[in-house]
């Protein structure tokens, strides 16, 4: 069970975008899936769309309503027969600020995450902009008739400052979120070196580790079969920078970076997804990490194979209750 300075998030974390920026606006193609039985995410804590300070277009146009215009955007393709999805949105919002004033994050009864990322040129208009969340969060937390806490996204993919560049500047990030008053995760890429997480980990900054967001068209090659997928060897979502994977190849990384971890001895909080699509995934990922695994994440799920969310929640609940 995820439970951090006394707040119980759970032991099943949806990713950042499975349910919009408000769970109560949901993806317009959700009120249709959950019409599949077993299409339930009831038990399943909600995770903000990733946002940044100021507004930006990405590659999604929404409306007013944060719903996409397109009801099947050209930056997500759905691969359901080979168990993966390919996505490039790339942080299309309204901005961190927009979505406060909305006041939907303020009426959750139920405790939460929201994602935010800074995405300026250097690392300190990065830590500045960081700042500026924490404190606009700080300032209006009274408000909130639930528990929140930051999730720091230091790993998406589609857009130009990626998490490798990010990495060492993660720690002072970190730091910036704290002024939140909030707990924090740092959500990574199973491709952020061993190094790296080893120091994010010792430094004690965040109060727990989330992996994986998912992987840039071409990288992990040694998992993912891109030939195979894409035997013209060009990605779907070229148009948009190659865009990036989420599917079942992706869950034997996060165990081998699972078991690194916990032979290295580090220990920490660990929030581990990408991949899940049945409920023995999460008996998968449960036992490469015996100590650390507090809780599941999943996204991907609600568009390959939806009616099996029940039961990824119930088999979460019966071997991540008690941890």
């Amino acid at each position: 069970m995820l439970n951090l300075r006394g707040i119980n998030f759970g032991n099943v974390l949806l990713a950042s975008g499975a349910a919009n920026f408000f769970k109560q606006r949901p993806w317009w193609f959700r009120r249709i899936v959950e019409l599949i039985p077993g299409a339930n995410d009831d038990g399943a804590t909600h995770t903000s769309k990733t946002s940044v300070l100021l507004s930006r277009e990405g590659n999604m146009e929404l409306k007013k309503d944060l719903q996409p215009k397109k009801w099947f955007p050209k930056c997500i393709r759905i691969y359901w027969w080979q168990r993966f999805v390919m996505n490039a949105v790339g942080l299309s919002g309204p901005g961190f600020e927009a979505l406060l004033e909305d006041g939907l994050w303020q009426q959750m009864v139920k405790p939460f995450w929201i994602s935010i990322m800074a995405i300026e040129g250097t690392l300190e208009d990065r830590l500045k902009e960081i700042r500026v969340m924490a404190l606009l969060l700080r300032i209006n937390k009274h408000k909130f008739m639930a528990h929140s806490g930051i999730e720091l996204n230091g790993s998406c993919p589609n857009t130009e400052h990626c998490p490798l560049s990010l990495a060492d500047g993660l720690i002072r990030q970190g730091e910036e979120v704290r002024v939140a008053g909030v707990p924090s995760i740092v959500k990574i890429n199973v491709l952020t070196p061993f190094e790296t997480i080893s120091r994010i980990i010792r430094s004690g900054v965040f109060d727990a580790l989330l992996f994986s967001n998912t992987i840039k068209f071409g990288q992990l090659p040694e998992w993912i079969p891109w030939d195979k997928l894409f035997k013209s060897g060009k990605s779907p979502l070229a148009e948009f920078g190659g865009g990036a994977y989420s599917g079942w190849h992706a869950i034997f990384a996060v165990a081998r970076l699972l078991r690194r971890i916990e032979e290295a001895g580090l220990r920490i909080p660990i929030v581990a997804g990408n991949g899940i699509l049945y409920p023995h995934d999460v008996d998968f990922l449960a036992k490469a990490s015996p100590n650390n695994l507090k809780a599941i994440s999943y996204g991907s799920l609600r568009l390959l194979r939806p009616w099996n969310e029940k039961r990824v929640i119930r088999r979460a609940n019966e071997l991540l209750g008690s941890r």
